[in-house]
């Protein structure tokens, strides 16, 4: 008790890119991986040297240890217990925070404070109008309400396209035609404000499309980024109470319901204006970009 007095144990944060096929727990009885062993051998939470006087870190090692223990009496080792903020399920992809407070883990997952989580989803199926609407009106399924989603397709533009008027016409063309037609297989992009289980795929399955890729791009206000899948990195903390992806989506998607209402018309899609940037819905590119880690600042 003393100790807890002379110093506060640091909220650290790391963002780690989930593979597919890997379970977010602590520990598998069927020998089945994990990601919290995985970021471990990989050294995310490693033990702190913490000085009760000047509050700083540094690394450790065990001879590091035996030659502090006679210089340096008023320092501490830090066992760090990692901890998941959400959880996804086997099969899904992308960012999981991870966390050394409980507590602050704890208030990220209340309900009340609808955190906006994200998601880039590949379905099979066809696409309509009806199904677009439902998923952004909610739904209830086997007694259980889900609450609205935003929502909206991925067209196959890149970021040249927006300096090309006529190829970004004729991309938009074929992305119409292809929804329209029952594209074998759809991006959306899926922005919800609850973490219940398998959410995503439960919805996708009522409206008889199949979920064959799922990966979460962010969680509140951590993103995703280019960070490679399998690797993780350690970010500043975000306190809940400054984070700004959070609150009701209704209002925010809005508009959005209207953009895609003519993609499922029968006529001849009409000429769209040139597309402007809108550094809130990035241009999705699928060829691979440079990696670029998340700064520490």
């Amino acid at each position: 008790s003393d100790l807890n007095q002379n110093f506060k144990i640091k909220t650290r944060v790391w963002l780690a890119n989930k593979l597919s096929g890997e379970l977010v727990a602590d520990h598998d009885p069927m020998g089945r991986p994990t990601l919290l062993e995985r970021l471990k051998r990989g050294g995310v939470g490693k033990q702190k040297m913490i000085s009760k006087k000047s509050n700083t870190t540094t690394s450790t090692t065990n001879d590091d240890n035996n030659n502090n223990s006679n210089t340096n009496k008023n320092s501490l080792l830090q066992v760090t217990h990692l901890k998941t903020i959400g959880r996804l399920d086997m099969m899904t992809e992308g960012l999981v925070v991870v966390t050394n407070d409980g507590t602050y883990a704890r208030n990220m997952e209340l309900p009340k404070h609808k955190l906006h989580r994200s998601y880039r989803v590949r379905v099979h199926g066809r696409i309509t109008k009806d199904k677009l609407q439902t998923m952004r009106n909610g739904c209830h399924i086997d007694n259980t309400r889900y609450k609205g989603m935003k929502v909206h397709l991925e067209m196959a533009s890149t970021k040249s396209s927006f300096n090309n008027k006529k190829k970004n016409k004729r991309i938009h063309s074929k992305a119409i035609t292809r929804v329209r037609g029952g594209a074998t297989n759809t991006w959306l992009r899926i922005t919800c404000i609850e973490g219940k289980n398998r959410q995503i795929r439960k919805i996708m399955n009522h409206l008889g499309l199949t979920v064959t890729r799922l990966i979460r791009i962010s969680f509140g206000d951590y993103d995703l980024n280019t960070i490679p899948p399998g690797m993780a990195i350690e970010v500043p903390c975000k306190p809940l109470e400054n984070q700004k992806k959070r609150g009701n989506l209704l209002n925010s998607q809005k508009h959005k319901q209207i953009n895609y209402s003519s993609h499922f018309q029968n006529n001849k899609p009409q000429q769209q204006p040139q597309a402007q940037h809108d550094p809130n819905n990035p241009v999705i590119d699928e060829r691979a970009s440079p990696i670029e880690w998340v700064r520490n600042s």
